[in-house]
């Protein structure tokens, strides 16, 4: 299903100042912009993040114009003359018209006043979304839920917020959040696989998980390729045991009947899947069968006296997950 794509401003800040100032829109922008409108998704600016990016982008501008003027006038003091027009004839670019060099289908999206006023009463009374603590209370932040909220209801759509902001990701999984359909990604790897393009090493992590497909399918969950949506917040961890643990949030679709965002749990040897468990209700906890590949990876491990000894230990260490 088409999806609406919304940049925060945190988002739009992480590529170069310098070209958008150019005027030019970075290419690892353009090539996500035009790869979501490709999958038929819209990609929106709301009017909020379009003027704090562009007074991002004004003092910058002005900082730059400030450091041209003492210079040309260090100049003028050596006795040059200088013909300042035409350096200092710039024009302040507007991130909105930068965008839609990615495409002409971006869209900029307007709150109603029906959006501020909701959210000046969650503000006042600090109610949901929250944000990671009360010191980083902003009323901005709930003018973005409310239109999303909005937005959501009337083009019938999901929504997915591109933001490092906690309350968005608070937002994402309140009831009201999961209703709406609106999902947060914070950064260039988590936009990627939203839109079908998967790192190395995620893609192995996906081909790992899928390897439990016939037995989560037994518990029906339907975990394909097509309904990993993707992995984020992955944390891997080397045990002295000589396992991989890799905790992560799976993002999956609905067909996969399984939370959009679930926490899980892989123990592997080398390359070779273990064990999982899903933090679901009840949660699932599956164990494979040791191969043979996996059993000569332990039988390389240092500090174990024989074969057995390792798979014993190993069999213990998956029972006590």
């Amino acid at each position: 299903m088409p999806q609406t794509i919304v940049f925060d401003t945190n988002y739009l800040r992480t590529f170069s100042q310098t070209e958008y100032l150019a005027g030019k829109l970075p290419e690892k922008l353009r090539a996500q912009i035009n790869h979501a409108v490709v999958r038929g998704d819209l990609v929106a600016l709301v009017d909020t993040v379009r003027t704090e990016t562009n007074a991002w982008l004004e003092s910058a501008h002005q900082k730059k114009q400030q450091e041209i003027k003492v210079s040309i006038q260090r100049l003028v003091d050596e006795g040059y003359t200088v013909t300042p027009g035409n350096v200092l004839d710039s024009t302040l670019p507007d991130i909105f018209h930068i965008l839609q060099l990615g495409s002409d289908k971006c869209s900029l999206l307007f709150p109603s006043i029906e959006d501020y006023r909701e959210a000046e009463r969650r503000t006042s009374f600090r109610h949901a979304p929250h944000p990671k603590t009360s010191e980083h209370e902003e009323m901005r932040d709930r003018v973005i839920w409310c239109q999303m909220l909005r937005w959501s209801a009337e083009s019938g759509n999901p929504v997915l917020i591109v933001s490092a902001d906690t309350i968005f990701k608070n937002g994402a999984k309140s009831e009201e959040g999961i209703r709406a359909r609106i999902n947060v990604v914070e950064g260039e790897v988590d936009l990627d696989q939203q839109l079908g393009e998967r790192p190395d090493h995620i893609a192995a992590l996906a081909r790992s998980l899928l390897i439990f497909a016939p037995r989560l399918k037994e518990k029906g969950i339907n975990l394909t390729e097509a309904t990993i949506v993707g992995v984020e917040e992955l944390r891997k961890v080397h045990e002295v045991d000589g396992s991989i643990t890799q905790r992560f949030l799976l993002l999956t679709s609905g067909e996969a009947n399984l939370d959009v965002r679930c926490a899980t749990t892989m123990n592997s040897i080398g390359d070779q899947p273990l064990s999982i468990v899903m933090a679901t209700t009840p949660p699932i906890s599956l164990v494979l069968q040791v191969t043979e590949e996996a059993k000569v990876n332990l039988d390389r491990r240092p500090g174990l006296n024989s074969r057995d000894e390792a798979i014993n230990e190993l069999r213990q260490l998956i029972r006590s997950r």
